[in-house]
């Protein structure tokens, strides 16, 4: 018998053996699984989405005034409408290894708006990195919903608290602000309200990589916008007209912009039209309000559309856009959207 036979033989008496006696060869105990790039982005923004919940939940209940109870309520509902949309905590089911405590709980200091505040600013601004990052098209898009919905909760805050709202020096993953950069649908609105939105207009930088098609839908969406505006500002008073009107001019410059970014301003691919169906009553202030809130929505949902077509890196210019948009309805007095750019996840789009 070779030395290798002996070998096997031998290896195969001590199996035989062993499982006679009912014992058996010890196996590693199983382990968390490490979160991948996508699962660290879905469980952060989760993890912040039920943080400011429970911090909004806890202001509630020491009964603050308006407006800023108002406020806090819609930071509490949104928050905890984020998690629910993004899957929740993750549980995979194993022991976590980690011992009950059986001393006293410590106490923590009660939140206060402030600090809020700044949560709201931070953590908007995270998602709106990771929005820029993630590599996953849909969950980049549901982040970056997140992130314009953060953003507008910190404006309003802000205002109920008569306070300035924060700037985070350093708000992502990395430990570096995000970018910031301006978009061509961030002008003024022309709403008659605080203006919020009145965000000054740059020169933005162009995006190729954005599909044309989603590019296509955003100068539709700033053209019709354009035109909306431009036939509400003929109607309205002097007072109101001036801004109204220079904010129909910044939504036909966003459609010229993109239109040149794709390369069809003045082919036949061209999607502009001389003129749009718009309701009548436009001389009737709440009619006016609501057809701009409805074309503001439509620019915000294209650009929702918009950062799920575009690669990892590619959006920033596009968030922007939808946070803008968001706002700008806002102003004409549009009700808070959970989900801006997302018009299936909203409650009134739901069956």
């Amino acid at each position: 018998m070779t030395s290798f036979a002996r070998r096997a033989a031998l290896t195969l008496v001590l199996v035989l053996t062993t499982a006679g006696c009912g014992v058996r060869l010890a196996t590693p105990a199983p382990t968390e699984p490490s979160p991948g790039p996508i699962e660290q982005v879905r469980a952060r923004t989760v993890d912040d989405a039920l943080a400011l919940a429970a911090t909004a939940a806890a202001l509630t209940a020491a009964g603050p005034a308006e407006p800023v109870s108002t406020v806090l309520a819609d930071v509490t509902a949104q928050s905890t409408a984020h998690a629910q949309a993004l899957g929740g905590v993750y549980t995979s089911g194993l022991p976590s290894g980690i011992p009950s405590s059986t001393g006293a709980p410590t106490p923590t200091p009660a939140p206060t708006a402030a600090e809020l505040l700044l949560a709201l600013a931070t953590s908007a601004r995270t998602a709106g990195t990771d929005t820029d990052s993630v590599s996953d098209a849909n969950l980049a898009r549901l982040v970056g919903s997140i992130a314009a919905a953060r953003t507008e909760l910190t404006v309003r805050l802000a205002a109920a608290l008569g306070t300035a709202v924060p700037t985070p020096a350093a708000a992502d993953p990395s430990g570096t602000a995000s970018p910031g950069a301006a978009s061509p649908g961030a002008a003024a609105s022309g709403a008659p309200s605080s203006g919020s939105s009145a965000r000054a207009a740059a020169t933005p930088t162009p995006a190729p990589t954005v599909p044309g098609s989603a590019v296509t839908a955003l100068v539709l969406a700033h053209d019709q916008a354009g035109y909306g505006l431009e036939v509400i500002a003929a109607r309205r008073g002097a007072d109101q007209r001036a801004a109204t009107l220079a904010a129909a001019r910044a939504q036909r410059a966003a459609a010229e912009h993109w239109a040149q970014t794709a390369g069809i301003s003045g082919t036949k691919l061209d999607p502009r039209r001389s003129q749009y169906v718009l309701p009548a009553g436009l001389e009737q202030a709440g009619v006016a309000a609501a057809t701009a809130v409805g074309l503001q929505t439509a620019i915000a949902e294209a650009y929702g559309a918009a950062i799920a077509a575009a690669p990892a890196g590619a959006r920033t210019e596009l968030l922007a856009g939808l946070e803008a948009a968001a706002a700008a309805a806002r102003d004409w007095g549009g009700a808070p959207v959970t989900f801006p750019g997302m018009a299936a996840l909203t409650p009134s789009a739901a069956p």
